[in-house]
């Protein structure tokens, strides 16, 4: 499969009227596609079709419930030889960790876990973290950014005085300071 999850999600919204999931549900979905790409394929796939035929009114919700399934599918469909369940093992190792290592040789050391692995699926899992790094360092910057914008936040909290909730003049000036003035019409008889 060559396609990202901007693609996948691009065809969900439009497959689901245009309907939009929330936050959370979005970032749930994301994480399952990072780990499971076919499967949520599949499972935007059947739910669309259900969706079309009037079957489903919460696309979205029945979306979440069926991606579980469709994983569970695919792991049992792909069981089979040592290095098949070995493969199938490192790659869901590789879409949850791997993706966060920086460099190919920690990856490699990672998979001496995965002693079935032949050389040619050792050139798929290099392929397949080439695919998933930059998911990784996206995931990565974001963690980071969330980081900082807690340390500022707190930085600013701890630096800030803490108001009396008696002293009501001081009360009163941070209010008058943080409100907009409201133009009241000129009284009767009132000269300008």
């Amino acid at each position: 499969m060559t396609h990202d999850w901007h693609t996948e999600y691009a065809r969900a919204l439009e497959t689901f009227g245009g309907d939009t999931p929330s936050a959370t549900l979005e970032q749930d979905l994301l994480d399952a596609y990072t780990t499971h790409p076919q499967a949520v394929h599949n499972a935007i796939t059947k739910i669309g079709k259900a969706y079309a035929a009037g079957r489903i009114h919460s696309p979205w919700g029945a979306l979440k419930a069926e991606i579980p399934k469709q994983i569970k599918r695919d792991i049992t469909v792909g069981e089979g030889t040592e290095q098949t369940r070995a493969l199938a093992n490192a790659e869901q190792w590789m879409r949850n960790a791997g993706l966060h290592y920086d460099r190919w040789s920690e990856v490699q050391e990672a998979l001496a876990a995965y002693p079935a692995l032949t050389p040619a699926s050792t050139n798929r899992l290099h392929d397949l973290w080439e695919q998933t790094r930059p998911t990784g360092e996206r995931l990565d910057q974001d963690e980071h950014d969330r980081a900082k914008a807690w340390i500022i936040a707190h930085a600013e909290l701890a630096t800030k005085p803490r108001l009396d909730p008696d002293d009501h003049d001081a009360l009163r000036a941070l209010a008058l300071s943080k409100s907009t003035p409201v133009p009241h019409p000129p009284r009767a008889g009132a000269t300008t």
